[in-house]
């Protein structure tokens, strides 16, 4: 699916502060590390293989559904 990865691996790691993380690996080949808390909810959290995850940032190119509304840039065009 466009705009979406899907988690190929996932492991717990040691965070700073006596807290943990998970360390995700998608199929698009990017790692992302996210700090989640106690071991448990680490160990849950890396159960999640398989699932789709939004890819932050993308933007579809062409149509989009109609519901969605596009925000107008912050950026000012070149006068």
């Amino acid at each position: 699916m466009p705009g979406s990865h899907k988690i190929v691996e996932a492991r717990v790691i040691p965070w700073p502060g006596g807290v943990f993380g998970v360390l995700y690996r998608f199929d698009s080949g990017w790692l992302d590390a996210h700090k989640v808390g106690s071991r448990e909810a680490a160990e849950r959290e890396a159960r999640r293989v398989g699932e789709l995850l939004p890819i932050p940032g993308y933007t579809p190119k062409g149509r989009i559904h109609p519901t969605v509304v596009r925000l107008p840039s912050p950026m000012k065009k070149a006068s």
